[in-house]
């Protein structure tokens, strides 16, 4: 299992979560999303919406699997705003 934090450059709204699950259902490895006291499957665009993170907000993202190392930088420069 790797876990990263980092700070989002985007607000988890339908669009970036969007984008966030679909890149999480290309890995087989399980990917979860928690911020604060919530935790939501990365690969569910409403449960990452649900996590209610903005801009600016520390998140930590585990994975583990297979390809946790892949999916751990694909899923991080989405959110951080290094691949759009």
């Amino acid at each position: 299992m790797i876990e990263k934090e980092f700070t989002l450059a985007v607000m988890l709204h339908a669009r970036p979560a969007g984008l966030a699950a679909r890149a999480a259902k290309k890995f087989d490895s399980g990917i979860s999303i928690s911020f604060g006291d919530k935790t939501s499957d990365a690969k569910s665009i409403i449960g990452l919406m649900s996590l209610g993170a903005k801009k600016g907000d520390a998140v930590k993202l585990r994975a583990s699997g297979s390809d946790e190392e892949e999916a751990i930088k694909s899923i991080e420069n989405i959110l951080t705003g290094e691949q759009r």
